[in-house]
């Protein structure tokens, strides 16, 4: 009976893709396991780190360089108002508010994934929060301008 629960258990159990990673350009990344959301942690123009979730299919289309307020995603359960910023290729959205970041930074670093909805209850994606504190500790020693920022 042990047996077939843990087998069940494990069958139920949502495949990490991928875990968070520094990419080519230094910038430390984490691809989602469905939709190709991609998250990042990078520093923002206040010079504060700042975590960055984009779509890769480019299915956010923004024309010109811009911040404007879209809806808000839930994280892990709990509702964070977004942004998005625009730099004419790329469409990045980022928690609104200070505390909403700081939501986020702790998901990451206390859980072991971190499931995105819509305002709607809608899945959007599903990201690893494995080898997080690994490459947010590096982007703390790595010093402010030696990776590409926003």
């Amino acid at each position: 009976m042990k047996k077939l629960l843990c087998l069940l258990f494990l069958s139920f159990s949502i495949s990490i893709k991928a875990q968070w990673f520094i990419s080519n350009n230094g910038i430390p990344t984490v691809v989602g396991n469905v939709n190709n959301v991609t998250a990042i942690i990078n520093y923002q123009k206040d010079g504060f780190l700042g975590i960055y979730f984009y779509a890769k299919t480019g299915s956010f289309p923004c024309y010109g360089e811009k911040v404007d307020t879209i809806e808000s995603l839930i994280i892990n359960s709990t509702l964070v108002r977004f942004s998005r910023s625009c730099d004419g290729y790329y469409t990045y959205f980022f928690p609104s508010t200070l505390q909403g970041k700081k939501y986020i930074f702790e998901q990451f670093f206390y859980k072991n994934l971190v499931t995105i909805y819509n305002s709607r209850g809608e899945y959007v994606d599903t990201l690893s929060a494995i080898g997080f504190r690994n490459v947010n500790k590096i982007i703390m020693d790595t010093p402010k301008g030696t990776t590409n920022g926003l």
